[in-house]
């Protein structure tokens, strides 16, 4: 079996060499020629950005060859690696989706920011697709920039650097947002409507939702809402939706409130019903799962 290194902050070289700022979970490594790569994962996430070259990059046991221009999104905890350089030099922007970067989650709430960092890297582990935004020229010179302009805060002295780094990181996490919308790649579009249908489940998984009533929001016929769902999240949607009431449910189990009530405030018209798919999804019955809690 390969064996995998792990990168995670709390390393020292790791630290010294991507996270310059301690406080700050920003990280980034600029422009060099890549070289020879073992397989790796981290607990942070990587802005991968090709500046130059060519190579074949191995990710959740797929490979497809990537090229300058070329802008994906490594997902935590997900081994990968590169193989058949070619003058391969990338640019990588690392962060922590945890919360601690402010503002981060409001840009989250975009489409486009579904599309491209949690629904493509999820996509790509299970098959390589044509997901992945390719930038033009003009457009990489001002990414690339952007991304100098972080560099260089994230290894200033200043009392505001960490400001400065903070805006440019979320500056380029807006452009390239921007840049998926404007010009979707190949399953892009798809991507970013089933995104917009994630961000109605997660604010309304409380309210009598039907599979066609989605469909028509993001304007897709309900067959192909079905299949490009499905494809992108690995579930259909209405396994999605219980998920997402169970995930609430047991928050709400976790602060004490009784299983009925949970039932009605997550979404689940039948007490009784909630609680055969609670035991479905975690194991364990509902109340079992409050005093397993305490």
């Amino acid at each position: 079996m390969t064996e995998v290194i792990t990168l995670k902050r709390g390393d020292p070289w790791v630290d010294g060499l991507h996270f310059p700022k301690p406080d700050l979970q920003i990280g980034c490594t600029r422009g060099a020629l890549h070289p020879a790569s073992e397989l790796h994962s981290h607990d942070f996430a990587e802005i991968v950005i090709v500046d130059r070259g060519h190579a074949a990059h191995q990710y959740g046991g797929a490979e497809y060859g990537v090229q300058a221009g070329d802008v994906f999104i490594v997902r935590p905890h997900l081994a990968h690696k590169y193989t058949s350089m070619d003058q391969f030099a990338v640019s990588n922007v690392l962060f922590y989706d945890d919360g601690s970067i402010p503002l981060l989650a409001d840009l989250a709430r975009l489409p486009a920011y579904g599309a491209m960092f949690l629904l493509e890297p999820t996509l790509r582990e299970r098959e390589e697709m044509g997901g992945r935004m390719r930038l033009g020229s003009d457009r990489l010179a001002d990414v690339l920039l952007l991304v100098a302009r972080l560099d260089e805060a994230l290894r200033s002295s200043e009392e505001t650097s960490a400001a400065m780094a903070t805006v440019c990181f979320l500056q380029l996490v807006k452009d390239l947002c921007e840049f998926y919308s404007d010009a979707p790649p190949r399953m892009g579009a798809s991507l970013v409507q089933v995104s917009r249908a994630i961000s109605y489940i997660e604010n309304h998984f409380y309210e009598a939702l039907r599979i066609a009533d989605l469909a028509r929001l993001v304007n897709m016929s309900l067959r192909s809402f079905q299949r490009h769902f499905e494809r992108a999240t690995g579930v259909p949607a209405v396994r999605y939706i219980t998920q997402h009431r169970i995930t609430e449910a047991r928050k709400l189990l976790e602060a004490g409130v009784n299983v009925t009530d949970t039932a009605f405030e997550v979404g689940f018209k039948d007490p009784n019903y909630f609680s055969r798919a609670f035991r479905d999804e975690v194991g364990i019955t509902p109340k079992l799962y409050q005093i397993q809690s305490r």
